[in-house]
């Protein structure tokens, strides 16, 4: 046996066209000899039914569901130059289809099937039509031609009607003329395109010189291969190659989840677009240079380097990518015209931080093994590892790589007298073939050249960010090409410039501002200025911040006295009142921090967080004592204080400093208990000094409303922005908050002109002011934060603002002190209205990072995990040293000695513009109704109570398009809902409480054994959460569709709520569906519609809507003899 060193000699001693065939050979697309296993394919039953191949049947069935797309066509235009015969021209078309019958052929349902049907006719009577331009100016000529051609990209092919091949000839002057050939994919492929221009120019050559056909008659025809392919492919042979690709493709297929920069629509619509570049002479050379010293074929480190880019695009290691494979592997299928291509998905995993070697040791395996296992058709693939689809992506993969190295139709020998070449610069992107996302297609030149073409879906990317993927596609070639050995964590898609930019110019936010001074200084500096100043208003309650400090200072010496010490941390359940802020102030001037104990909470959590707090005290009032019955802790009622103004009313001396925690605010943990996020006066300081330099507080605006809740940091930062800059605080009653009138009342009355809204409270107030005709044109700062919204939402509110209005969009997490970034629209600026508002660009003192898993900077576009640093984060959590390293890490791209970073856990890229756009959550973190709550927590506190075996908790959206939370569970013995609630409600606040629950036999897992997520059924919210049982039908309508769906899904008994593709249904079954729908109701529903109305009682209303329109149409008289003729 030969080494690996000695095979590599051999490969290397091979001429051009020998490599080629090898190539070929390796890629399933050659062969030297017919396999002597395999019989010769015949003739088909010349009685029988000619059904479609596999793959053919695909297309057809994506054709139906959307006839008009033309998607599916692909343009090879010609120029032709030197005289031209068109009696000769349409001779040769009439020999090209006798000699194949699939350019003749039509697609009809036969029985609920589709089948071909050969037009015996064409070959007689086919002229090809002519369009004559010479009367034009030769500029005009071609632009006009060029024109027609695109006129023609667009056609779509009619499959109940031949030809499947449309030519036209396209006369600019008397010596040149543009052949154009337009065929649909479901009659030819790539290797078809060769065939048809070599017979083309041999028929034309032979009948100008009065010969006859050169060319050897065909064996078989595209239909008998059809015709056997079906009767082969099946029982053993079936089930031999499945059993690989089980193996393959078995368990929860990945979802490639490339970020795009417009929603995916909800039917793919495939808008083709494409983008190229040449890579450099040298870089093409070092790329087969490597290949071939790693033992791996060009197309194999090609392949390799798109998945590594499509890692760093997602951050999913595993992935699938498909390509062609020409399917031509018996002798006597490579002269047929036909569609013969298949598609073969190819599954890697990235997992680990392997080298790049180390991916092309796993590609090449899988590359091999799956070439060894090609003849299953993709369609048979489809149905069975996805019985459920997807129409708005493509099933298995979505996205596909493809080495061209088919030579072109100008290497083929030419007629005398008559000159072909191709329509080089030609723009034929309309008939564009492949049907993904993206799909990379490299193609190699004659001069070794390799030219690097992307075909993306244009109503998902634009066309800038596809062209950056091309240059940093090419970056990534260089770095592999030239050490192959490097760690994926190495590697890196930015140049020197690029790295300068998104690392530095976007981070130059360093200002010098104060910290050594404590938060509640800012306030007594402005009550020293301004004491008659209105600082608080609650209801009719009004304080001057003269009063406000006084009770603050007097209730500060009173904690003195009563043992509160600095550094110490005091319990305030309190409800958001006057009585809140002059606690926060008082325990604040004490030199102790406070931690918010919201009073809804469940009695446990609060225990919980008066324990891990180390809290010696508690401010409370009577009310809400209960709340905190059983604790240890020292209560200290409102009421009961006394009198205050015992104590001294001055400020007292200073116990607390910059370095000191100013309050602990506790978020949701993924161990089933919250952890304590620990924050500074110093950052609190600073984060005051940004908001003041971005929104110039100091003037720009006077009264702030507050509705945050306490527990939230940014009830923090609506005091902090009013009582820092001497404006007036009003807070906002709950019941108002929860009334849009009295919000809008509320605001116009105490002229409030500074607010931070929740999308959530925003989208109620807005819906409201656009119906009462009010607006909220007095505010000056509208800030929206702590949760998703809309360019469309952005604009609506920004309608009801005045002109001088400063509508921004802020982004921040707790453990970063409460606003790390801020976007902020021009007046001109125009915001997709389906994409998420950016969240802009970072705070003075702020630094934000993208970085990959292995915390490398990403290059615009490329998502990555959203880092914060500076000199504004918190000191970490609370006794949770392991998480405080975890999350709080070394910066090292600051340059300064001990200078940190938070990971955020959310996803995030750069825009070109250089501001943020948000992507969701890297981890089990969630935000709802703008409150983050870790999903890990919901499902430990799931998993403790009876019967639970496992649990997984998920953001879904209801009828309406609202999140909502969802529980999935396995049980053995679980009671009824509503006492599972009960027991959360026991142990969450009501925002953690699931609002509906699944009961599954297991939970989707990933081959890795994680769960997996995306794989969780939405709940069907239109009828109990709970499993549903059968419902029968209720109508006539129902009793038929009810009765077909049994007959083809093989069920004695199928429900009207049943789901037709967790049946069972596939695409070949959908064709039967529906045939026998509108078989039995005379109707012509499209294939899609099962695809949106997958039950019958949906689908009932379908046939019904459909029916109605039929009957609307005929008047009285019509629908009488209609009656009579029954």
């Amino acid at each position: 046996m030969y080494t690996k060193e000695e095979l590599l000699k051999r490969r290397a001693q091979l001429s051009a066209n020998q490599r080629t065939m090898l190539d070929k050979q390796l890629r399933g697309e050659a062969m030297l000899q017919a396999d002597p296993g395999y019989a010769a394919i015949g003739k088909r039953p010349a009685d029988a039914p000619t059904p479609l191949s596999f793959s053919q049947e695909r297309l057809w069935f994506l054709q139906q569901l959307d006839p008009a797309n033309a998607a599916f066509n692909g343009l090879r235009p010609m120029m032709i130059a030197g005289p031209l015969d068109i009696d000769l021209i349409n001779r040769v078309a009439r020999e090209m289809y006798r000699r194949h019958e699939i350019l003749r052929t039509s697609f009809r349902l036969i029985d609920g099937a589709p089948c071909q049907i050969v037009d015996q006719d064409l070959p007689r009577t086919y002229a090809v039509p002519v369009i004559d331009l010479g009367h034009l100016p030769p500029g005009d000529a071609e632009a006009e031609a060029r024109r027609l051609m695109a006129e023609e990209a667009r056609t779509p092919f009619d499959m109940g009607q031949a030809p499947m091949m449309r030519l036209t000839l396209i006369s600019l002057d008397a010596a040149e003329h543009a052949l154009l050939l337009s065929l649909h994919h479901i009659a030819y492929d790539e290797w078809s395109n060769q065939v048809l221009v070599d017979e083309f120019s041999v028929l034309y050559r032979a009948f100008a010189q009065g010969q006859p056909s050169p060319l050897p008659e065909l064996p078989i025809q595209y239909g008998d291969y059809a015709y056997w392919q079906r009767e082969w492919l099946q029982g053993s042979v079936l089930e031999a190659q499945l059993a690989y690709w089980a193996e393959q493709l078995g368990g929860a297929l990945p979802t490639l989840d490339l970020p795009t920069d417009h929603p995916r629509p909800a039917v793919q619509n495939f808008r083709l677009r494409t983008e190229q570049t040449l890579l450099p002479a040298e870089l093409a050379a070092a790329l087969r240079a490597m290949s071939q010293k790693e033992g791996v074929t060009l197309f194999m480190a090609l392949l390799s380097a798109f998945k590594t880019l499509l890692f760093y695009y997602t951050n999913q290691p595993e992935s699938i990518v498909g390509t062609f494979i020409a399917g031509r592997s018996r002798p006597e299928l490579e002269r047929l015209i036909g569609f013969f291509v298949n598609s073969l998905p190819l599954r890697s995993d990235l997992t680990g931080d392997p080298t790049f070697s180390e991916v092309l040791k796993q590609v090449r395996a899988v590359t091999l093994g799956a070439y060894n296992h090609q003849d299953v058709p993709i369609e048979k693939l489809i149905e069975t590892f996805t019985p459920k689809r997807d129409l708005s992506r493509t099933a298995i993969y979505q996205a596909m790589f493809v080495l061209q190295n088919v030579p072109k139709p100008g290497d083929a020998a030419e007629p005398s007298a008559l000159v072909i070449r191709e329509w080089q610069d030609a723009d034929a992107s309309a008939g564009a073939d492949l049907q993904c996302d993206i799909t990379l297609m490299v193609y190699e030149l004659p001069d070794g050249g390799l030219r690097c073409q992307f075909e993306y879906d244009s109503s998902l990317f634009e066309a800038a960010t596809i062209q950056r993927m091309l240059a940093q596609f090419e970056t990534l070639l260089a770095a592999v090409s030239s050490n192959p050995g490097q760690r994926l964590s190495r590697l890196s898609l930015l140049t020197d410039q690029e790295r300068q930019q998104v690392l530095y110019d976007w981070n130059a936010t360093a200002v010098p501002f104060a910290v050594d001074s404590c938060i509640h200084t800012l306030f007594e500096s402005q009550a020293a200025r301004a004491p008659q100043a209105i600082a608080l208003v609650h209801g009719k309650e009004r304080l001057t911040y003269g009063e406000l400090n006084r009770r603050a200072n007097q209730l500060s010496h009173y904690l003195r006295t009563s043992g509160v010490g600095s550094g110490g941390f005091v319990g305030l359940a309190l409800e958001r009142s006057v009585e809140m802020v002059v606690a926060v102030l008082g325990v604040l001037k004490a030199g102790a921090a406070y931690v918010p104990l919201d009073p809804t909470y469940p009695a446990a959590r609060l225990q919980f967080m008066l324990a891990d707090a180390d809290v010696g005290f508690v401010l409370t009032t009577g009310r809400l004592r209960d709340r905190l019955a059983g604790t240890d802790r020292t209560l200290l009622e409102w009421e009961a204080l006394g009198n205050l103004d015992a104590y001294p009313p001055d400020d007292p001396p200073a116990r607390a400093t910059a370095a000191s925690p100013a309050y602990v605010i506790y978020t949701s943990g993924s161990t089933g208990q919250p952890k304590g996020v620990v924050v500074p006066h110093g950052a609190l300081v600073q984060t005051y000094h940004t908001w003041e330099s971005a929104y110039g507080l100091d003037g720009a605006v006077r009264c702030h409303l507050q509705m945050a809740a306490f527990s939230f940091d940014v009830c923090a930062g609506d005091l902090i922005r009013a009582l820092g800059s001497g404006g007036t605080l009003v807070i906002c009653p709950r019941d108002t908050l929860l009334a849009p009138a009295d919000l809008h009342a509320l605001i116009v009355a105490e002229g409030v002109d500074c607010a931070e809204f929740v999308p959530a409270v925003l989208r109620e107030l807005v819906a409201y002011l656009e119906g009462s005709g009010g607006d909220l044109g007095s505010m000056r700062l509208l800030i929206a934060g702590s949760d998703t919204w809309y360019g469309e939402e952005y604009a609506r509110v920004a309608r009801l603002c005045g002109p001088d209005t400063r509508l921004v969009n802020s982004y921040g997490v707790t453990e970063a002190v409460i606003d790390s970034t801020y976007f902020e629209a021009g007046a001109a600026a125009e915001l997709p209205a389906r994409r998420q508002v950016p969240i802009g660009r970072p705070f003075a003192a702020t630094r934000a990072y993208v970085l990959n898993r292995l915390g490398q900077p990403q290059p615009i576009g490329v998502p990555g995990e959203l880092y914060l640093g500076g000199s504004r984060l918190a000191l970490g959590y609370w006794r949770r040293p392991g998480l405080t390293a975890e999350r709080f890490v070394p910066d090292p791209f600051a340059g300064e000695p001990g200078a940190r970073m938070y990971r955020t856990g959310d996803a995030a890229r750069f825009r070109a513009d250089g501001t943020i756009e948000f992507l969701g959550r890297i981890d089990q973190q969630v935000k709802l109704h703008g409150v983050r709550i870790e999903l890990g927590e919901i499902e430990a506190i799931l998993l403790q109570q009876p019967g639970v075996i496992q649990a997984a908790a998920a953001i879904r959206e209801n009828q309406l398009g609202h999140p909502i939370l969802v529980a999935y569970l396995v049980t053995d013995a679980l009671g009824d809902e509503a006492a599972l609630r009960a027991a959360l409600r026991e142990r969450l606040p009501e925002h953690m409480v699931p609002a509906a629950t699944i009961i599954l036999p297991s939970l989707p897992l990933t081959p890795n054994g994680k769960i997996d997520r995306q794989a969780l059924p939405e709940p069907d919210l239109g009828r109990s959460e709970m499993s549903a049982a059968y419902e029968a039908p209720g109508s006539l309508i129902e009793e038929t569709l009810a009765e077909i769906w049994g007959e083809v899904l093989k069920r004695e008994q199928v429900g009207i709520r049943d789901n037709f593709f967790e049946l069972g249904g596939h695409s070949l079954l959908i064709t039967q569906v529906i045939y026998r729908a509108n078989e039995a109701f005379e109707l012509n529903l499209p294939l899609r519609s099962l695809f949106e109305e997958p039950t019958i009682a949906d689908f009932a209303l379908r046939v019904e809507e459909a029916l109605l329109d039929k009957l609307e149409q005929l008047d009285d008289e019509e629908a009488q003899q209609l009656i009579e003729g029954l």
